[in-house]
């Protein structure tokens, strides 16, 4: 059976997942298993506040929680 729209054999085709983005829920392609976010610049500096937000958290539970022992 032979497909007009098959790939040529030289081409080499990778596994590609699509996701929604955490931040504004455009699909896209993840260009990693864990990616989470689009590559829109808005969308990046959403993920970096939320990663700085997430280990002040951390870190001031962490340091309360020593001196209430």
């Amino acid at each position: 059976m032979v497909t007009k729209n098959a790939p040529k054999m030289d081409e080499v085709w990778h596994k590609q997942s699509v996701a929604l983005c955490e931040c504004c829920g455009k699909m896209f392609i993840k260009q990693g298993n864990r990616q989470k976010y689009c590559k829109d610049p808005l969308c990046q500096a959403e993920r970096k506040n939320r990663k700085a937000r997430d280990y002040y958290q951390r870190k001031h539970s962490n340091s309360t929680s020593v001196f209430q022992s």
